[in-house]
C-alpha cells in the first residue's frame, strides 16, 4: 500500500495529513521516530519552498486510521 497525502488551508495554518503510512509493518519501535522524521521532511520541503518563519508540528498520534497529521503555521516556542 502506498502512502497518500492530503492538504487543506485553514484560518492560520496548512493542515497536512499523511495517510496509509505503513509504519506498523516495521514494528512498534518505528513509531517512536518515524513521525519526527516525517515532520522534519515536511519542514525541510516547505521551508525550501518559501515557508521560512513557519514551523511544522505533529498534531495527532498514529492510530487505527494509519494517518499522521501535521500543521504548518506559527507555533509557540
Amino acid at each position: 500500500m502506498l502512502s497518500a497525502l492530503a492538504s487543506e488551508f485553514e484560518a492560520e495554518s496548512l493542515r497536512i495529513v499523511h495517510y496509509c503510512a505503513p509504519l506498523q509493518a516495521f514494528g512498534d519501535s518505528v513509531l517512536a521516530w518515524t513521525p519526527a522524521f516525517l515532520e522534519g521532511v515536511y519542514q525541510t520541503w516547505l521551508s525550501t519552498l518559501g515557508a521560512q518563519g513557519l514551523s511544522v508540528a505533529q498534531t495527532n498520534t498514529f492510530g487505527g486510521d494509519s494517518a499522521l497529521e501535521f500543521r504548518l503555521g506559527r507555533h509557540p516556542a
